[in-house]
């Protein structure tokens, strides 16, 4: 099983719009593999103006996070006018293998 860290550091302006858009992973249940998503955000501002965010997902195993991630709803939650290089935020995704659990 491995679990899938998304960092995202934004504009706390952007919080309510991230919040809402990070809203549709609900409708990741029933994908193979999926096991379960969280979004953290942490308490108070990292740095003056920015916001800390986890979007966490947990799943069966790495080929089920690949052939997740190589879809078209995942193409399609992840585009938009703020995608790629014109978005604000700054991500960094971290996977790891649940070690004791």
């Amino acid at each position: 099983m491995i679990v899938v860290q998304n960092r995202l550091i934004a504009p706390v302006e952007m919080r309510e719009r991230l919040e809402q858009g990070f809203k549709h992973a609900s409708n990741m249940e029933g994908l193979a593999g999926f096991v379960s998503f969280k979004f953290l955000r942490a308490e108070g501002e990292i740095e003056p103006g920015k916001a800390l965010y986890i979007a966490q997902t947990t799943w069966e195993d790495r080929a089920s996070f690949e052939a997740w991630r190589s879809s078209d709803s995942f193409s399609r939650a992840h585009s938009g006018p703020e995608s790629g290089g014109n978005s604000p935020l700054k991500a960094q995704v971290e996977v790891f293998e649940i070690a004791i659990g």
